[in-house]
């Protein structure tokens, strides 16, 4: 699935998977899977933004769902590296995988005195709360 080139002066369009509206159930899913290989690897998912000429590049934006329901519980985002399962004894270590945030790198400057390049920043940010706990983050090391 894709759009045409847009040409010189066009964009070249838009793409939207989206599931129906509901009233009284649950509205659609979306899986995006890869499949199951027995000697290989699965197939990898990517999803990434093309390069931007301009000024600015562009963002991706994963967001989960809001709930107005009395006493509701918004939606989670949940990032989970790949677990190494081989439960074989003697066949070797084993690696869980990684997951990685990384800031943006800036290489526009040549030299140390040019102060306009910084490089991206990780924030992490726990949530509001009007009443009650105030945010937490938790850093675990194992």
């Amino acid at each position: 699935m894709h759009t045409s080139n847009g040409g010189s002066f066009g964009g070249s369009g838009l793409i939207t998977l989206q599931t129906g509206e509901s009233s009284f159930e649950d509205t659609g899913e979306i899986n995006i899977v890869s499949g199951y290989a027995s000697q290989g690897s699965s197939g990898n998912i990517n999803i990434s933004n093309g390069l931007s000429e301009g000024k600015f590049g562009s963002h991706i934006l994963i967001a989960s769902g809001e709930t107005r329901a009395p006493s509701g519980h918004g939606g989670n985002i949940m990032l989970s590296a790949g677990d190494a399962s081989n439960y074989q004894k003697h066949n070797g270590g084993s690696s869980g995988g990684t997951v990685e945030i990384t800031g943006g790198s800036a290489q526009g400057g040549f030299n140390s005195l040019d102060y306009g390049d910084d490089g991206g920043e990780i924030r992490l940010f726990g949530g509001f709360a009007r009443a009650g706990m105030l945010f937490s983050v938790f850093f675990y090391l194992s």
